[in-house]
């Protein structure tokens, strides 16, 4: 018997890597579990960006573009929704909140709300719950997730987030930790010591509006120009790694990356990748990986690489707390001087970090197996 898959908030064909990095490690993980139980699966993921993939004789993935104000696209999903074996929901990740606005929460929401009304197993997959600024969004969210048949979180302070709100989860971690890396070769000067550097093109720009978006205290800008003049006196060959692609410049990483690089000729520009498996085989490697991008961070960090996070929110703490590794910086509470000072002793005692980092990668692999395995019983039961 084939089993009809539904999946929401998993984006294949993003320019967001990490977004695209969180749906290719569940397809895998699908894939995995209908060669090894004989299940033939047929997977239908509402998207932004059409993809097309190729698939196999027990799992292939079909995209429904998503288009909320056509008739059309809400019949198709409403006989989806009530024909699929399961809908799991991912959110982005980090998008079942409303810090990025409540025209995205509400978009969202209501592709949630109409699947948990019709179907008995929506599953929220692991992901970062809220936080919701507004009675709006908190109410509705609670209300969704009280009707869920799971809830997955993926780090401690979401877990006890959603119990201030009554609601019991399951811990476990983020799926893109399992990402495969690409079997693209690059050339990196290992007599050098390698600093991977992302730059969040979002931060850069002071958030959606230019104004500070989201309250750091950190000078971003400043933060990234002292790490790269720090490392140009001490003979580190920084790396210029974007994760996100976009036509809007606020959001594209690699227009920011150019215009730095124009700026510190010393530095070196990774090529435009095409995906995160290609951008996760380069960053590994580096020696040590500075990111604002959550999941360029954990591309680094599942190579075993030792990185320091710079947060715009609390998903970063949350998620790297719950694997033990305390390598974060927090951009909202930190002003710009301690976030440089606490990066440089940080790079100055890297051999703990790489100890840090290899327990915590071994954490997330035990977890993601657990998760899978919890996957795999709701197809067999």
């Amino acid at each position: 018997m084939i089993k009809k898959i539904l999946l929401l908030g998993l984006e294949p064909n993003s320019g967001n890597f990490g977004c695209s990095a969180l749906a290719n490690s569940f397809f895998n993980l699908l894939n995995d579990i209908a060669k090894e139980d004989n299940i033939k699966m047929d997977v239908y993921a509402v998207c932004s960006n059409y993809f097309e993939l190729s698939g196999n004789d027990f799992f292939s993935v079909k995209c429904l573009k998503m288009n909320l104000k056509n008739i059309k696209f809400w019949n198709e999903y409403y006989q989806l929704v009530k024909n699929a074996y399961m809908v799991f929901d991912f959110s982005e990740g980090d998008s079942f909140s409303d810090i990025y606005g409540m025209h995205r929460f509400i978009t969202r929401s209501l592709l949630k709300e109409l699947a948990v009304r019709n179907n008995k197993k929506f599953i929220l997959g692991p992901q970062t719950l809220g936080p919701f600024k507004h009675k709006l969004s908190k109410k509705w969210a609670r209300l969704i997730m009280e009707r869920s048949y799971r809830v997955y979180t993926r780090d401690e302070m979401s877990m006890k987030y959603a119990e201030k709100l009554g609601i019991k989860t399951n811990l476990t971690t983020d799926i893109a930790f399992m990402l495969p890396c690409s079997n693209h070769e690059y050339y990196i000067d290992k007599r050098c010591f390698n600093l991977g550097l992302n730059v969040s093109a979002l931060l850069w720009n002071g958030g959606y509006k230019g104004n500070n978006g989201f309250n750091l205290k950190i000078d971003y800008q400043q933060y990234i120009k002292d790490i790269i003049e720090y490392a140009n006196k001490h003979n580190i060959c920084v790396h210029l790694i974007p994760h996100v692609l976009s036509d809007d410049y606020i959001e594209d990483d690699y227009a920011i990356c150019n215009l730095i690089h124009n700026d510190y000729k010393e530095t070196i520009m990774s090529p435009r990748f095409s995906s995160p498996m290609e951008a996760k085989k380069y960053m590994s490697n580096c020696d040590l990986f500075i990111g604002s991008r959550m999941h360029a961070t954990i591309g680094a960090f599942s190579m075993e690489i030792p990185i320091i996070a710079v947060a715009y929110s609390r998903k970063f703490q949350g998620l790297y707390s719950s694997l033990g590794y305390k390598y974060v910086i927090d951009a909202v509470k930190m002003d710009t001087k301690q976030a440089v000072d606490i990066s440089l002793e940080w790079i100055m005692n890297i051999d703990l970090m790489k100890n840090e980092v290899k327990k915590g990668y071994y954490l997330a692999k035990s977890m993601n197996n657990n998760f899978k395995n919890e996957i795999r019983k709701l197809f067999i039961s």
